[in-house]
Order: structure tokens, then C-alpha cells, then sequence
């Protein structure tokens, strides 16, 4: 299935210049299609998922600062939105770029492993005409393995990175918010989805 993308679309914080109040922010949008070929060669990927990180784990320390400041009261409220509204969002897109890599990866693999498109293209020219036919293939089909394989050491390495910063990061609003029932809920409730 070479035509699979994935389109996701979220939010990006920045300064709002042309506002009178002090500090105010505006939203804008990032899209990215994700697409098999965009899997195999994830510069563009990296670039979106570094952007993402950037404003949401990047900034917790001065988030966290922010919940400090909140009356008591409020505290609670406060926590529960920046974890529902800011990063349960932006972890669970990143987690669904990522997995879809792995599924591409996947599929790339077990139709090499079955002889699907990948693992066979059509000859251009008649074996018994070229006697290398058999060898373009086989290089062909190593080609794809070191395709599938580069995509999964990316995948892992994406995943090991996400474990780190999404401990990171909860370990440091944790510290703020304390043992809140919805927060610990919504924290469980992302970690159920990771498993599944």
C-alpha cells in the first residue's frame, strides 16, 4: 500500500506582535502529511517532531513555573488543562507519526518477506537476454531491507526518545500538581492507548 499517508495537523504557540496586552499569544497551525517515502527519508518528519517537542516538553520548566504562580484553588483546574489541553495532544500525535512509520516499516517487510511489489520488479529486460537480471533483483531487495531496517532503528530511536521526554516532563509537572486524581487518570489513560 505505497499511497498510505498521514495527515496531522496541531497548534504552534507564538508571540503575538501586534496585540496591546502584555505577553499575549496567538495559534497558528502545522500540517504534515506523512507518507511512506517521507517514513524512509524522515528529515522532514524530525524536523516537525523537534518543532512539536520544542513547544510543549521543551517549555515545562517555565509551564510548571507558571502552575506555581496559580492560587491554590486554581491549581488543581490549571494542571488537569495543561496536561489534557497541551501535552496528552501533542504526545499522542507524535505517538501516531511515529507508529505510522512502524506500520509502514511493517508492511514493507513482510511483502519483501512474501514477495510483494516490493520484492519484485518488474524485469525490463528477458533473464536469458541478461544473465544479471537475477543480480539488479537481489540487489534491489537488499536496497528495500536497508530501507526497512534504517526505518525501524528510526522508530526506536523516536520511541526511546518519547519514554525519556514524556518521563521527563511528568516527573516535573508531578512535582507541581502533586497526586491529582484527573491528572494521574489522563496520564494512565495515554499510557493504556501507548500499549494497545
Amino acid at each position: 500500500m505505497p499511497g498510505r499517508q498521514l495527515t496531522v495537523e496541531v497548534p504552534v504557540p507564538r508571540a503575538d506582535t501586534g496585540s496591546s496586552s502584555q505577553g499575549a499569544r496567538s495559534v497558528a497551525t502545522r500540517r504534515i502529511t506523512v507518507n511512506r517515502d517521507s517514513c524512509i527519508n524522515p528529515s522532514l518528519i524530525e524536523s516537525f517532531l523537534r518543532e512539536l517537542r520544542r513547544t510543549t516538553d521543551s517549555v515545562v520548566d517555565q509551564r510548571t513555573n507558571d502552575l506555581q504562580n496559580a492560587p491554590a484553588q486554581e491549581l488543581g483546574t490549571r494542571c488537569v488543562d495543561y496536561v489534557g489541553s497541551t501535552l496528552l495532544p501533542a504526545w499522542r500525535i507524535r505517538g501516531q507519526v511515529i507508529d505510522f512509520c512502524a506500520t509502514e516499516a511493517s508492511q514493507i517487510r513482510a511483502s519483501l518477506q512474501h514477495g510483494g511489489a516490493e520484492a519484485r520488479a518488474p524485469a525490463a529486460v528477458d533473464p536469458t537476454l541478461n544473465p544479471y537480471v537475477t543480480v539488479e533483483e537481489q540487489e534491489r531487495h537488499r536496497a528495500h531491507m536497508g530501507d526497512v531496517m534504517k526505518m525501524e532503528n528510526w522508530v526506536a530511536n523516536q520511541r526511546a526518545i518519547e519514554r525519556i521526554l514524556q518521563r521527563t516532563t511528568l516527573s516535573r509537572v508531578n512535582s507541581v500538581c502533586g497526586q491529582l486524581d484527573d491528572f494521574a487518570s489522563q496520564v494512565q489513560a495515554l499510557a493504556d492507548r501507548r500499549n494497545n
